[in-house]
């Protein structure tokens, strides 16, 4: 078998066509049936005179080139991260020597079935994975590189259905008593809005709509790759769709916590509600491994993720009996069929009643008793 200038393994089967005076030759796969097909599609184009040259490269120069020009500078550097080290770890030692037209749906499919069966992987990873070298397979389809997407066909995994992790109101209540400040404020809201972590650490001051007891969620955190080269390694970006723009009703025990809050946190350049000492955005993976995870120990409850506190938030406001469209907007769900998909199931759980409303369930105190008194350490 010879080796092609990029190292590429040849393919066993090759068809060769005539296209006007010139006799050409192409490589295609190891399937006799994969080459006939391809022979009867290039002939195909030749009779209609809509036949072109296809571009040829690596996989990995290919991916890498495209993960630079078209992904990085289109989405948030979470994603840009994640792409990148999927590439790096998973796709380019499969794919990465072989020219783009010598990768199959026979390939493809075995690289599926070696992710779950030898790598143990679970359904809904190997199923990314497909669906990004889709996106790139796709993308060199469109600028002349493939006449057809190998991977476009290939049939998801099922997944299993994951329940989303929460905590019940003794649980959470726990979870508070066994908290510090500042950061037991910071739980509070984050159970009482339903915020994701990277929206609550970007929340200001100027945010809050005191008149209408609203907060008007505007931005999220982002944390740069190298922190440490970096004077600010955050970046301030839109939130996670355009219907994470939004505003959340703030109940009058929350107003109270966060108007007692604004009174002992640290004033910042940023005027953001939660800070450092220093005034610096909180870095997320410090809070949750030093303060939130001790937290949870303390008050013997079992690790949960921090995102546990936005399905607390739903937990919450279902058994509050609030209308699931509602909800929706308050999380900021791109559509209340991603509302129902998550929690639907939840909805029939009419049994308990919270006659005093959301405050009672996430602060656990009568609402003629002041907020004042259960924030004492």
């Amino acid at each position: 078998m010879t080796k092609g200038t990029c190292g590429c393994p040849s393919a066993r089967y090759a068809i060769v066509y005539q296209d006007g005076k010139r006799q050409k030759w192409s490589t295609v796969s190891r399937s006799k049936k994969e080459a006939e097909k391809k022979l009867a599609f290039v002939m195909a184009e030749i009779h209609q005179g809509i036949y072109k040259e296809l571009k040829t490269d690596c996989f990995r120069n290919f991916s890498e080139n495209w993960l630079s020009t078209v992904v990085e500078p289109n989405v948030k550097p979470r994603t840009f991260r994640s792409y990148r080290d999927i590439l790096k770890l998973h796709l380019n030692p499969v794919f990465g020597d072989h020219y783009l037209q010598q990768i199959n749906q026979e390939g493809i499919q075995k690289f599926l079935a070696q992710c779950i069966k030898e790598n143990k992987l679970a359904p809904r990873t190997a199923n990314y994975f497909i669906m990004l070298l889709k996106m790139i397979l796709r993308y060199a389809m469109r600028i002349g590189y493939l006449r057809i997407n190998p991977a476009e066909y290939i049939k998801k995994l099922k997944e299993e259905k994951m329940e989303p992790e929460f905590l019940r109101p003794d649980e959470f209540q726990k979870l508070l008593k066994h908290s510090y400040e500042p950061y037991k404020t910071l739980f509070a809201v984050a159970i009482a809005t339903g915020v994701r972590q990277g929206e609550l650490l970007a929340l200001r001051w100027g945010d809050i709509d005191w008149h209408n007891n609203t907060i008007h969620v505007k931005r999220t955190l982002y944390w740069k790759e190298n922190r440490s080269m970096e004077k600010e390694p955050w970046i301030f970006g839109p939130p996670k769709t355009p219907k994470s723009v939004r505003v959340i009703d703030m109940t009058p025990k929350l107003r109270e916590i966060l108007q007692i809050h604004r009174i002992k946190t640290y004033v910042n350049p940023h005027d953001l509600i939660f800070c450092t000492r220093n005034g610096a955005p909180m870095d997320a993976k410090s809070m949750v491994s030093q303060t939130f995870n001790p937290a949870l120990d303390r008050a013997d409850l079992r690790r949960v993720p921090f995102h546990a506190l936005r399905h607390t938030n739903v937990s919450v406001r279902i058994a509050n009996n609030e209308h699931i469209k509602y909800i929706q907007l308050q999380l900021g769900h791109a559509s209340i069929q991603m509302t129902m998909d998550l929690y639907g199931h939840w909805l029939p759980r009419t049994d308990q009643k919270y006659e005093n409303g959301r405050d009672d369930i996430v602060f656990g105190i009568s609402c003629n008793e002041p907020l004042s008194s259960s924030l004492k350490m």
